[in-house]
């Protein structure tokens, strides 16, 4: 398994487990033990069938995409070590939105006992996938921030910076 920051610098090997597993699981089944730096910066790992990009924020939220080679979807974890109040495979209704743009309502199934990182929020993605004209990738891509809204309430905020170069390794991976 290779893996690069997005600047293109090689990380260590054995920093990350390998997601060797999460390429077997389909997208509801949650993702494989990795680890993630707070530094704000985008790391993407490749397996033979599938890659994932993934980074922390500074409140400890992390955020992981991965795709699977033929696959139409994008999939999406947020975890966070505080959103202990989550019910493992129960569905919320959420919505994300990007530099306040419009919101995107998405459903999401809870995961507990994932790894390290905490309980998460998993949702698919087509890359069409629009609210207004603009889709969903494009809007993440260019954006300064995600933020998460569940029950009328902002439960989190993510700094995204260096996404367009994220999305481009994933994309790249992926082909």
């Amino acid at each position: 398994m290779q893996t690069k920051d997005m600047t293109g610098g090689l990380k260590e090997p054995n920093m990350f487990k390998p997601l060797l597993a999460l390429i077997d699981l389909s997208a509801s089944t949650g993702i494989a033990n990795a680890q993630t730096s707070n530094t704000g910066r985008w790391i993407l790992e490749v397996a033979p069938t599938g890659c994932v990009v993934h980074t922390a924020s500074p409140s400890g939220t992390v955020v992981s995409i991965w795709g699977i080679a033929g696959e139409n979807d994008l999939s999406f974890l947020v975890q966070n070590k505080g959103w202990n109040s989550l019910s493992d495979g129960e569905q919320y209704d959420i919505e994300v939105s990007f530099d306040n743009q419009r919101a995107f309502p998405m459903q999401a199934t809870a995961r507990l006992n994932l790894d390290s990182d905490g309980p998460g929020l998993t949702f698919g993605v087509k890359p069409d996938h629009r609210a207004g004209g603009a889709s969903f990738v494009d809007q993440f891509a260019g954006a300064q921030g995600m933020h998460i809204t569940r029950d009328g309430r902002r439960i989190d905020t993510v700094s995204l910076a260096d996404t367009k170069v994220a999305m481009q390794g994933l994309a790249k991976c992926l082909s």
